[in-house]
């Protein structure tokens, strides 16, 4: 993060990476979507975004590859998952497919795919 003191630095408002970035003291814009962000990269009006590790790879690996690249590691792992009623019977077929991919190497082809790398 030291390398974005100074920075204009660019993030979507009311997330998990504004709660971090005040933490760590740094100073940013946010702004309602992830797409002003975008904008603003393409038109030199921010220095770096500062957002999902998952989205900004889609993006750059997409509409963004001759705009940006991804730089440095992830500030803040986060996980996601999959919430379900208490009882759903889609829990274990949700976990079986899930793990069939993994093994598969399925997960690796759709990771490098969508967002460039298999990491």
């Amino acid at each position: 993060t030291a390398d974005l003191v100074n920075k204009k630095v660019c993030t979507v408002a009311d997330t998990t990476t504004t709660k971090y970035l005040k933490r760590v003291g740094l100073r940013f814009e946010a702004v309602a979507r992830v797409e002003d962000c975008f904008a603003k990269l393409e038109h030199g009006a921010t220095d770096a975004i500062v957002y999902d590790a998952p989205i900004l790879a889609y993006w750059v690996a997409h509409d963004g590859e001759a705009v940006a690249q991804l730089s440095g590691p992830i500030f803040n792992r986060d996980t996601d998952g999959i919430a379900l009623p208490a009882g759903s019977d889609l829990r274990t077929p949700i976990d079986e497919a899930l793990l069939a991919i993994k093994e598969s190497g399925d997960y690796s082809l759709i990771k490098q795919k969508w967002f460039g790398s298999d990491e």
